[in-house]
């Protein structure tokens, strides 16, 4: 067996090892490992490409690109959702502060709490545009009847998200 492929047989089976060895299991890439977010080392066999981390970590160049998806999306949920709860907390602080008298700063935090939910919702619509898939335009934002239905796991998601 080659001593490459072996190398990366042990890499799978977590041999502490070929895990700790200095040798590279590849070309450095300029992509991380999805998972342990280590290097990616590119690995060549003719016209396929693989790419396997220190770590053990192994992809093709589809499931590389999947993961990387997955992980942006659960990114962009994350982010939406700090939005939402960023523009409810300054709502919140604009009733108190107009509780107390104090305009300006009602009107401050009422600006911040728009500007969460802009970005919330640009988000949104870029979550909705990414689950249509490049051949569409714009998503239309919800209840203006223009737009056939979401995918419902994408629209179940947002639901509880927003």
């Amino acid at each position: 067996m080659p001593d490459r492929i072996k190398q990366e047989a042990d890499m799978a089976e977590l041999d502490a090892g070929s895990i700790a060895s200095h040798e590279r299991p590849g070309t450095p890439s300029a992509f991380t490992c999805p998972e342990c977010h280590g290097t990616l080392f590119e690995l060549s066999d003719g016209h396929l490409i693989r790419f396997r981390c220190r770590t053990g970590h192994a992809y093709s160049a589809e499931s590389l690109m999947s993961e990387q998806g997955d992980n942006l999306e659960a990114a962009m949920y994350t982010a939406m959702t700090a939005l939402k709860e960023r523009s409810a907390l300054a709502e919140r602080l604009a009733e108190r502060a107009r509780g107390r008298g104090h305009e300006i700063t009602a009107r401050q935090f009422a600006e911040q709490s728009r500007d969460a939910e802009r970005q919330a919702e640009l988000i949104r619509q870029a979550l909705l545009a990414a689950e249509a898939g490049p051949q569409s335009g714009p998503v239309p934002t919800e209840g203006n009847g223009d737009s056939e239905p979401e995918n419902k796991v994408t629209q179940e998601r947002i639901k509880k998200t927003g």
